[in-house]
């Protein structure tokens, strides 16, 4: 039974990695520069980081809420690190909007590199569990 459970993670994981390789595949040779803003890539981005914590929580019931940083999905194979940075350099970031951490927003702080926490031009993406 544990090695059917293991399979079956393994399985959930690459797919997951598949589905954020095609993505950034899609952003950097698919869209291009000269089609798409920056601001239209991460939220490209945004989304792909989302559907990976989702992943996440399906398999652990559980969000490492502690770091304010996807460090830990990186970690555990979820994620590649480069989704983690913007366009402009900067570390992509989130915050648990409620105490048991069931709303999540992700963000890039945005051209102006300011922490708005997903206000002003900061870019963001919402998820609920």
């Amino acid at each position: 039974m544990l090695w059917k459970m293991n399979i079956m993670r393994r399985n959930l994981i690459v797919i997951s990695l598949i589905a954020t390789g095609l993505v950034v595949a899609l952003i950097w040779l698919g869209m291009g520069s000269t089609s798409y803003t920056k601001t239209d890539r991460v939220k490209v981005r945004l989304v792909a980081i989302a559907e990976n914590i989702r992943l996440y929580i399906k398999e652990k019931n559980t969000f490492n809420t502690s770091s304010g940083t996807l460090l830990n999905l990186v970690e555990k194979g979820y994620l590649p690190k480069e989704m983690l940075i913007d366009p402009w350099s900067q570390d992509i970031r989130y915050e648990c909007l409620d105490a048991a951490c069931k709303e999540i927003l992700i963000y890039s702080f945005g051209p102006n590199k300011i922490n708005e926490h997903g206000k002003g031009d900061d870019i963001s993406v919402t998820i609920k569990f």
